[in-house]
Formats: C-alpha cells, sequence, structure tokens
C-alpha cells in the first residue's frame, strides 16, 4: 500500500479521535467551495472494535463521498431552478414522513401480537384458497446419495426400499453411509431446483410416484417419491405457512397503524387540540 496514503488517512484518524464535537478550533478534513467538512462530522462514521484498517478505509470512502456529494450539488445549483418554497415543503414532507414512520415501528415494535397459531393459519388458508395456487411443480421425497463403492450400500438399500425399516435406524445408516441424504415426509421440492439432489438428467424420475434408483459413475441415487403437485394446483398448506404467517402479522400492523390514528384523530377533537374552519 503507498506510504503516502498510509499516512494521511492516519492523519486523518489522529484528528478524529483528537479533536472534540465543537467546530471551534478544528481543523476541516475537506473544503468544496465555502462547505467544510469536519472531524466532528464523522464521530459516528468510525465504531468502537473497528481494525485500523477498517477504520481507514471507512474515514476515506465518507471524505470522498462528501466531496463527490457536495460538488453535485453545486453543480446542480448552478443548472436547476428550484422553487425554493416548494423544495422546503418537500424536506418538511419528507422530515415528519421519518418521523411518523420511525413512531409507528417503535409502536409495532412495543404492541404487536406477532403470534400466530397453526388453528389462525389454516382458516387463513381455507378462507383464501383462491389465492394459492402452485406457480411450479412440486414434490415430496426422501432420497439417499451414496458413493457406487460403498460398503454399506447394500444395507442401505435394503433398508430404504422396505417399509421394515424404523425411521431412526434408517437416518443412523445414511448418517454413517451416505454423502447427502433427506428424511423428512413433510418437506416439499420445487421439482426444477432438485438438480443440487439428483442429476438434472434423472429429475424425470421424481414425477413418479415410489421407490427407484439411478446411477452414474460415481454415485448411487435412491429416491422415494410420495407426493407430486403440478403448477396450477392448490398449494398444500405445509408450502406457504410461513407465507400466511407474513400476511396476517403485515395484516395486524396496518389495522394497529389504522386504529392509532384514528383514536389520536379521536382523542384531538375531544381534547381541542384541533379546530377546522370547512364545512362539513
Amino acid at each position: 500500500m503507498n506510504k503516502y496514503y498510509l499516512l494521511f488517512v492516519g492523519f486523518l484518524l489522529s484528528i478524529l479521535v483528537a479533536c472534540s464535537s465543537e467546530k471551534d478550533g478544528e481543523k476541516p478534513l475537506a473544503k468544496v467551495g465555502s462547505q467544510y467538512l469536519y472531524p466532528s462530522d464523522l464521530k459516528n462514521v468510525v465504531m468502537p472494535g473497528m481494525s485500523d484498517a477498517d477504520s481507514a478505509m471507512i474515514v476515506r470512502n465518507y471524505v470522498e463521498d462528501w466531496v463527490r456529494r457536495r460538488l453535485l450539488v453545486e453543480k446542480a445549483n448552478e443548472n436547476v431552478e428550484v422553487d425554493k418554497a416548494e423544495l422546503e415543503k418537500k424536506v418538511k414532507d419528507y422530515q415528519e414522513s421519518l418521523l411518523i414512520y420511525a413512531y409507528e415501528n417503535e409502536l409495532i415494535r412495543q404492541k404487536l401480537d406477532t403470534t400466530v397459531s397453526i388453528g389462525q393459519i389454516s382458516d387463513y388458508y381455507k378462507k383464501h384458497q383462491a389465492n394459492f395456487d402452485l406457480k411450479f411443480d412440486i414434490v415430496k421425497l426422501n432420497y439417499i446419495k451414496i458413493k457406487a463403492k460403498a460398503p454399506g450400500l447394500k444395507d442401505l438399500r435394503a433398508a430404504f426400499t422396505t417399509s421394515q425399516t424404523s425411521p431412526a435406524a434408517l437416518y443412523q445408516m445414511c448418517k454413517a453411509n451416505a454423502q447427502q441424504f433427506a428424511l423428512n415426509d413433510s418437506v416439499w421440492y420445487v421439482v426444477d431446483e432438485i438438480g443440487n439432489i439428483i442429476p438434472p438428467s434423472y429429475i424425470s424420475a421424481a414425477r413418479s410416484k415410489g421407490i427407484s434408483e439411478y446411477q452414474d459413475s460415481n454415485f448411487v441415487y435412491l429416491l422415494n417419491v410420495k407426493d407430486y403437485m403440478v403448477r396450477g394446483a392448490l398449494s398444500p398448506l405445509g408450502v406457504v405457512k410461513e407465507d400466511i404467517y407474513k400476511l396476517i402479522v403485515n395484516q395486524r400492523k396496518v389495522e394497529m397503524i389504522k386504529a392509532t390514528h384514528d383514536q389520536l384523530f379521536k382523542e384531538g377533537l375531544n381534547d381541542g387540540a384541533f379546530e377546522l374552519y370547512i364545512d362539513k
């Protein structure tokens, strides 16, 4: 790294640490036109615990970004006619929007009930089934990927293809012998995305229920397709459960915010906090 760059950054950091938060007596870090950037303007930029290298990079980037932005603002002022009153109104509206947004977020953080029961999710699912059509083919399957020359292949194949093997015993055999496996009967996979499970040339096999076996030069793939659903069919509840949870919670947010707005208006009316000078 250039030694002059390191000296420069070290100088910036030393000023940042040494100077107070007051502008008086501070040496500026940069100047564009009549605007100065002081160390105190960066007091929340470098966080405690950062390495010297990270701190130096962040300070340097911040100063350069500030210079670029000020140059752009000056060029804009020179070339664009701006309605100052309209600009100030937009700035005020934006500030108020940020304040309201922060208040609403804090209200949500403190008071929103984010607990959604399985029953509530199921009820929502039943009432809005038209909104939950599958957008892609899905498959529910168990699979095992094992080396073709693995010593445990024969026993694992036998255990996988019989209903007499307990899930716990099959799991232990897979853990000891398989390269990759999944035995959860409740998991659905998007058919077009299971190329990381089985070779793409075998994906068509996932469309047929039952047990099948495929092999390439290195691995044996054991599949047990439990169910298959095509695009356009009603999504199983398990596939959309998380989406429904988010929908319910978001609906509560909207209702809470609206109720808060209405309550504030009602209280303001009762308390005489505002007056209206328009016809009803």
